[in-house]
């Protein structure tokens, strides 16, 4: 891999940042990850909504947003019936 931001991946940064909203597409392995992730290491208490249309790319995702300490949840059609998610919201509302 390479050892410097793209310039796509630091315009990101920037703008999210600069608190605006940011659409990136790009190919798979061009590095839209670190482009989500490098904002919410410097800024923590932002929030980062990211979409993707395959389950398998939300588990990635959301581990590797896990790996750098980044609370992360996949949320898709097997949502409402994740136990694990709606048992730690139940334990925090009793």
């Amino acid at each position: 891999g390479t050892k410097q931001p793209k310039p796509f991946q630091l315009e990101c940064l920037i703008s999210l940042l600069a608190s605006r909203h940011v659409v990136v597409r790009a190919a798979t392995g061009a590095g839209k990850t670190l482009a989500m992730i490098l904002p919410l290491l410097l800024s923590p208490d932002k929030i980062a909504i990211t979409v993707t249309p395959l389950k398998l790319l939300q588990k990635d995702h959301v581990n590797e947003f896990v790996q750098y300490g980044i609370p992360s949840i996949a949320i898709n059609h097997d949502t409402p019936h994740d136990k694990t998610l709606w048992n730690v919201h139940e334990s925090h509302t009793q």
